[in-house]
Order: C-alpha cells, then sequence, then structure tokens
C-alpha cells in the first residue's frame, strides 16, 4: 500500500493497471470457461460421429463377408456340384474355381479360401489365385502315435 501514499503520479499508475488489468484478466477468465465447454462438446461431437462411422464401416464390411459365406448355398450351380457323390469333372473344376475367386474377391483381408466336400471326401483350397484338391482320404498330415 506504499504506492497510494506516494505522488499522484502512482496513484494515477495504480489506477490505470487497475482499470486495465483487471478487465482484462476477468475477460479472459470467461473465455477460458466458455472455450472450455465449447471444445469439450466439440470434442465429445467429434467422437461420437467417428464411432458412428466406425460402426457403419464394420456392419457393412461383416455384412459383405456375411454375404459371402452364403454364397455356395445361393450358387444353385454349386451347390449341386458340391452334393454330388459322383467324381467331378473338369467343367466343375473350372466352376469351383470361379466361385472360390469370387469370395476371395469379396475383401483384401481374404488371403484363402477353404471349400470341403464331405460327400467326396475332397477339399478345395483356393490361395494367390490358385486352386489346390486335397483328397481327405489320404491326409496330408501326420499325426503321431504315442505309445503307451
Amino acid at each position: 500500500m506504499k504506492l497510494l501514499k506516494g505522488g499522484i503520479r502512482q496513484k494515477f499508475m495504480v489506477i490505470l493497471l487497475t482499470g486495465s488489468l483487471l478487465p482484462l484478466s476477468v475477460a479472459m477468465i470467461i473465455t477460458y470457461g466458455y472455450s472450455k465447454k465449447y471444445f469439450k462438446s466439440e470434442v465429445v461431437s467429434y467422437n461420437q460421429n467417428l464411432m458412428y462411422q466406425f460402426q457403419f464401416n464394420i456392419d457393412s464390411y461383416l455384412t459383405g463377408i456375411g454375404s459371402g459365406i452364403y454364397y455356395p448355398y445361393s450358387n444353385s450351380t454349386v451347390y449341386s456340384i458340391l452334393t454330388k457323390k459322383s467324381a467331378a469333372k473338369y467343367e466343375e473344376y473350372e466352376t469351383i474355381s470361379s466361385f472360390m475367386q469370387s469370395i476371395y474377391q469379396l475383401s483384401d483381408d481374404i488371403t484363402t479360401v477353404y471349400l470341403e466336400n464331405t460327400l467326396r471326401n475332397t477339399a478345395y483350397l483356393f490361395t494367390r489365385n490358385l486352386l489346390s484338391i486335397v483328397s481327405l482320404d489320404a491326409s496330408p498330415y501326420l499325426i503321431p502315435q504315442q505309445d503307451s
């Protein structure tokens, strides 16, 4: 309080500083409060929008994959080939190959398509645009027998 006891020059400086700094400080505090509320609501709104987009993308992706899973049953040609017990012909292999290729191309995440025909004991494996046909009668994997 030594400033208030001084001369008129010191009193004038205190009044001017108080008159300019006090409203400026109050304005800064009020602005900070409003900005904090505004940015908080903006961040919440932005995050809600991102979550909605994420949900939509996942739903679309899973719907596409899901429709591919039931594709063998909706394709009557492939379904008839898979339900026959007789040996497959070359034309049937082409049909199965194009069918598996269409599933393979549903998504970039699909790396292998495996289809098993238990009536013929045959499995079809489609990887990197190549169709492999394996007989399930002779297992390609050796299972070690354990002695008791």
